[in-house]
């Protein structure tokens, strides 16, 4: 069975594994048992830490909503985006801090924001004095619309900070969510800013001459090699991401009947050699990813549709149910109905 271009958007690896694990850091910091976090999830924490891969949409939706539950939380975002440092964000962080100017600064961000969270753009426009930064989504980010917009304001904020030494005056944050558990955390938050609701999608409107103005933790040097290694990033980006994360895509697309992996070798123009070695170099292999695939695809389906399970464990290869059976519990610690019935994430 093939799958929809919205379910490929949400199945397809865009999100830096590094906001992941800021989040299931902070919530096993604060009691919730770690396993029970990836619960019901393709996802694990000891694939989270020892690999670069970049989580999927519907991987982190269902972590967040898992890590909401656990922890009790309804400032969850406010949380992650406390704890997040500049270093957090690469190339980009100590990039954005060596700019020489506020204006270069939010350029390169906008410019690098697609590595990091590869499902959203950053538009700039000025007008009358003022500059609007308009954040838009490639789908409806449902539960996520609220951390990824405190996460990309956080930042942009924290980085005018830490370069210029104070906050930004007349600051308006235009938020895509109809309420806030704590306005005035928001407000404090996001240095006193006027907080409007409702918004289509998130924008923050700032004064124009705050862009020109030079910083304090301006380094040529830093921001030149910088540049250099964000272009890397963007020129990798542009071509489909990291090799393992283009070969998951491509099996994404072609789940209807999963190749083998000479034909996917074939696809990418390369001997199977030289494909095993690419993927070792990402730390993982064929098998592993056409495994997450199938886990992803398996959760979606029992999640978000009525198909039975005989059918679900047809679509991604298996002709007996009972062995589907087997490795699903294998994969997740329980049966597949038993995830159908109690799963709520």
């Amino acid at each position: 069975m093939s799958i929809s271009k919205e379910q490929l958007q949400h199945l397809s690896p865009s999100i830096h594994p590094s906001y992941a694990r800021l989040l299931a850091g902070h919530c096993r910091n604060a009691g919730v048992v770690i396993e029970q976090l990836f619960e019901g999830n393709s996802l694990t924490w000891e694939q989270l830490i020892d690999s670069s891969q970049y989580v999927s949409f519907e991987q982190f939706k269902r972590l967040y909503a898992k890590a909401e539950h656990l922890s009790g939380s309804d400032d969850l975002a406010l949380d992650i985006s406390t704890i997040s440092q500049s270093s957090a964000h690469g190339p980009l962080g100590y990039g954005a801090i060596s700019a020489p100017t506020v204006r270069q600064m939010f350029f390169l961000i906008q410019q690098m924001l697609a590595t990091r969270i590869a499902i959203i753009k950053m538009g700039v426009s000025d007008v009358n004095g003022y500059t609007t930064l308009t954040i838009v989504p490639d789908f409806d980010l449902e539960n996520l619309n609220l951390f990824v917009s405190t996460m990309v304001i956080g930042s942009l904020l924290d980085f005018y900070e830490k370069s210029t030494g104070k906050q930004i005056s007349q600051l308006e944050v235009h938020l895509p969510v109809s309420a806030l558990s704590d306005l005035n955390r928001y407000r404090a938050k996001f240095g006193g800013a006027t907080i409007v609701l409702g918004s289509e999608t998130l924008k923050v409107v700032l004064p124009s001459s705050a862009l020109d103005e030079q910083t304090l933790t301006a380094d040529q040097y830093a921001f030149r090699n910088a540049q250099r290694e964000c272009q890397l990033l963007i020129d990798q980006e542009n071509k489909g991401g990291e090799f393992s994360r283009q070969v998951k895509h491509f099996l994404f697309e072609f789940s209807e009947r999963f190749p083998q992996q000479e034909d996917v070798s074939e696809h990418f123009a390369m001997s199977t050699r030289t494909f095993i070695r690419k993927l070792k170099r990402d730390n993982t292999s064929f098998q592993s990813l056409l495994d997450e695939v199938r886990k992803e695809l398996v959760l979606l389906r029992l999640s978000d549709t009525n198909q039975s399970i005989e059918s679900i464990a047809l679509s991604v290869g298996y002709v007996e149910a009972s062995n589907f059976s087997r490795v699903f519990k294998r994969w997740f610690g329980c049966t597949p109905s038993e995830f159908r019935s109690s799963n709520k994430f």
